[in-house]
C-alpha cells in the first residue's frame, strides 16, 4: 500500500497535486546531499529498443521525475523552532494570581517547585472544543491518581481559565474516585484520550482497567453534571482486571492507547511474552486481539494512528525500562496490524549519542502538515518528517528563545498535544498547529502556534509557467519525425531552463552540538557561481534535419537535458558552514615559509566546541538577464 503524504503549501495546488501523484515528497532536510533519482543509465534508450513514442516517452518521464525532484528540493524547513512570534502564552498557578493565562511578554517569575499547585503532577494533557462556545478552552489533564478538568474562555489568546457561569470558579475535578457508586480510586493512570464523540477514556496500569466517562458537563457547562460528586464527569463504563496480554478483557501492563473512529486500541505489554493490541468499541465491548509478538521487547511507550498514512506508530525505548541507552525505535504497522517496518529514530555516528539516554515520552502528528511528527523527551521536543523519521528537522530552542519563566536547564517535559487553529493575517487565514506542552518542574502549560515554516530557493511565480507531463510526451497519433521529437525535447529544455533561471540562491546550514543540521539562512549565488550555471542550447539538444533517428541520436539529446539537470542539482546544493562531529582537536595548518627548507610552517589552532566556519561568500543580486 502506497503512503500518502500531505505536501507543503509552497507551490500552487496544481503542482502540489502533480508532486503527490508522482510520489515526490517535499522532505529535504539540512545536511542532505542531493542526488537525482534517475541517472543517465535510467534515462537512456536501450540500444536494442525501437525509437518509437512509447520508448522515448519512458525516458522523458525519467527526466520529468528528475525535474520534479529538483522542484521538491527547492524547499527546506526552517530550524527556527518554535517560531517565537507564535509562542503566545502560558498557563500557570501563582500565589498572587491563582490559575491564570499569562501573556508571553509578561511571564511571572516562577521558581522550581514541588508544591501541590493546581497543575502539580500532570502526566498527560488534551484539549477539546467546547460545544457551546468554540472559543472556550477545555483542557483535560491526568496525574498518576487524578483527573483534572479545566475549562475557560479565550480572549485574544490571553484569558483566565474560568467557568462562564462564575468567572472566579475554575472547573477542576481532581477527585481520585472514578465514581461515587463504586469508590474505586485511581492508582496509576498511564494514559487517557478523548475520542471523536468527545468521550473520555482513562487507562489505569495498576488497576489494569479502562474507564469511560461522560464529560458533556464540561463541554456544555451543564450545572447538573458540574455539581455532582465528581464535577464535570460521570463514569459510564469500565472493563478490565489483572490478567495476561492474550486475555480479551484483562490487561497485564497497559501502557498506551489510541482511537480510530469508534474503536479504542489498547497496547498491552509483557517483557517476555510480547505485546498485544486489544481493540474495543466505544461501549467498551471487546472486538479483537492482535499479537505483535516480541518485536516490542525494547519497551513500548506510546501508540498513535496517523490518518494521512493510515498506519499505526508505536514508540519504543529500552531506556524507559531501565535498560542500557539505545536509540529510540519506531515500529510501524498497517491498519490490520501487519508489520511494515522498524526504524531507529537517530543515526549512530551522525547524531550525538546523548540522545539515546533521554527519557522519551510520546509521539504526536502535526495537523497542519501530517508529514510532520513531534517526538517528546523529558528534556527536548524534536520535529521530524514522518517520511524520514531517522533524521531531524530540528528541536525546540528552549534556552535560546528563553521559553518559560525559570531556568530552562531544569525543565522537564511530560506531554505534548497537537490541535488545529486558524490564524488570520489581514485577509488571509492560515492553518497552524496549536501545541500545548506541559512542563512539570515549574508546573506550566505552554501554548505555541507552529507551522511547517519552509524556505524556498526559487522565485515564487515559477510554478505559474511550467509545463506538465501531458504536454511533454509524444502522442501515439503524432507522426514519427524530427519536428515532433524536437518540439517535445524543446519543452523539456524549457522546463529545466525555467527552473535554472529562477534559482538565484543557496541554502546555508550548520550542525549543532547534537549533530542536527539546521537551516540558518541563504546566500545569493555570486558572479563565479552564476558563470558556472550558465546554460546555452546547441544543436546537440535537437535532432538534425538530415539525421537518422537512432538510439544514439536520441540519447545525445536526452543527455543534454540530463546535463542541464546536473547543473541545476549543483546550484541547489547547500552551503554548510561546518562539519559534524564538530572540531574539538587542534587543527594543524600549513603555511609557506621561505626561510624553511621544507618551505612550510606549521601553525596550530585550538578549537573547543567551536564549529569550523567556511569563508563567507559575498552576496550579489542577480540581474534579470545573466548576460548583462
Amino acid at each position: 500500500m502506497s503512503t500518502h503524504i500531505t505536501q507543503t503549501s509552497s507551490f500552487n495546488q496544481k503542482l502540489l497535486n502533480v508532486l503527490d501523484s508522482r510520489g515526490v515528497v517535499q522532505d529535504r532536510l539540512p545536511g542532505d546531499m542531493l542526488v537525482l533519482p534517475n541517472d543517465m543509465y535510467d534515462v537512456s534508450v536501450s540500444v536494442n529498443d525501437f525509437v518509437v513514442s512509447d520508448t522515448i516517452n519512458y525516458s522523458l518521464e525519467k527526466l520529468y521525475d528528475n525535474w520534479l525532484y529538483l522542484i521538491s528540493s527547492s524547499i527546506i524547513p526552517s530550524n527556527n523552532i518554535p517560531n517565537a512570534d507564535y509562542y503566545t502564552s502560558i498557563i500557570a498557578d501563582t500565589p498572587t494570581t491563582g490559575l491564570s493565562w499569562f501573556d508571553s511578554t509578561q511571564f511571572p517569575v516562577i521558581s522550581s517547585t514541588t508544591s501541590d499547585g493546581e497543575l502539580n503532577g500532570i502526566k498527560k494533557i488534551t484539549k477539546i472544543t467546547n460545544t457551546v462556545n468554540s472559543n472556550n478552552y477545555n483542557l483535560i489533564a491526568t496525574t498518576t491518581t487524578n483527573i483534572i478538568l479545566l475549562s475557560g474562555t479565550n480572549d485574544s489568546n490571553v484569558s483566565v481559565i474560568q467557568n462562564d457561569q462564575n468567572p472566579l470558579n475554575i472547573i477542576r475535578s481532581d477527585s481520585s474516585i472514578t465514581h461515587p457508586s463504586n469508590n474505586i480510586n485511581f492508582l496509576s493512570i498511564s494514559n487517557h484520550l478523548v475520542n471523536h464523540s468527545n468521550e473520555l477514556f482513562v487507562l489505569d496500569d495498576t488497576l489494569k482497567s479502562l474507564f469511560k466517562f461522560d464529560i458533556s458537563g464540561m463541554l456544555t457547562l451543564d450545572k447538573a453534571i458540574l455539581n455532582n460528586d465528581t464535577p464535570g464527569r460521570l463514569m459510564t463504563g469500565m472493563v478490565g482486571s489483572p490478567g495476561q496480554v492474550d486475555d480479551r478483557n484483562k490487561f497485564y501492563h497497559p501502557v498506551s492507547m489510541t482511537s480510530v473512529d469508534d474503536l479504542i486500541y489498547v497496547l498491552d505489554f509483557h517483557p517476555q511474552q510480547g505485546s498485544t493490541v486489544k481493540v474495543f468499541d466505544s461501549q467498551l465491548n471487546w472486538k479483537n486481539n492482535t499479537s505483535l509478538g516480541i518485536a516490542l521487547s525494547s519497551g513500548p511507550i506510546d501508540i498513535k494512528y496517523n490518518h494521512d498514512t493510515r498506519k499505526f506508530y508505536i514508540l519504543c525505548h529500552i531506556t524507559a525500562y531501565g535498560g542500557p541507552p539505545t536509540a529510540p525505535e519506531l515500529f510501524v504497522y498497517d491498519e490490520m496490524f501487519n508489520f511494515v517496518e522498524s526504524i531507529d529514530l537517530m543515526e549512530s555516528g551522525r547524531h550525538n549519542e546523548s540522545i539515546k539516554s533521554e527519557a522519551f515520552k510520546s509521539i504526536d502528528f502535526s495537523i497542519e502538515n501530517p508529514n510532520i511528527m513531534y517526538l517528546l523527551s523529558e528534556s527536548n521536543i524534536y520535529k521530524k518528517y514522518v517520511s524520514r523519521p531517522t533524521d531531524f528537522i530540528g528541536r525546540f530552542k528552549i534556552e535560546e528563545k528563553r521559553i518559560g519563566s525559570g531556568d530552562v536547564t531544569d525543565m522537564k517535559f511530560q506531554d505534548i498535544t497537537i490541535n488545529s487553529t486558524i490564524v488570520t493575517h489581514g485577509d488571509e487565514s492560515i492553518q497552524k498547529d496549536e501545541i500545548f506542552l506541559y512542563e512539570s518542574e515549574y508546573e506550566i502549560i505552554h501554548k505555541f502556534q507552529e507551522d511547517s515554516n519552509y524556505e524556498q530557493s526559487l522565485e515564487t511565480q515559477f510554478d505559474e509557467k511550467v509545463l506538465y507531463l501531458s504536454e511533454l510526451t509524444i502522442l501515439p497519433t503524432e507522426s514519427v519525425n524530427t519536428f515532433v521529437y524536437n518540439k517535445t525535447l524543446m519543452k523539456h529544455v524549457y522546463n529545466n531552463a525555467l527552473l535554472l533561471e529562477n534559482t538565484s540562491r543557496k541554502f546555508t546550514t550548520t550542525y549543532d552540538v547534537a549533530g542536527i543540521s539546521q537551516y540558518i539562512g541563504f546566500q545569493y549565488l555570486n558572479i563565479s557561481e552564476l558563470s558556472t550555471i550558465r546554460y546555452t542550447t546547441t544543436m546537440n539538444n535537437y535532432i538534425g534535419v538530415n539525421e537518422v533517428v537512432t538510439t544514439h541520436t536520441i540519447n545525445r539529446c536526452l543527455e543534454e537535458i540530463y546535463k542541464l539537470q546536473l547543473v541545476l542539482l549543483s546550484s541547489m546544493q547547500e552551503k554548510p558552514t561546518n562539519i559534524y562531529p564538530l572540531v574539538s582537536e587542534p587543527i594543524v595548518l600549513t603555511v609557506r615559509d621561505a626561510s624553511s627548507n621544507s618551505g612550510f610552517l606549521l601553525i596550530e589552532h585550538e578549537q573547543e566546541d567551536t564549529p569550523l566556519v567556511a569563508p563567507t561568500v559575498p552576496s550579489v543580486s542577480v540581474p534579470e538577464d545573466p548576460s548583462e
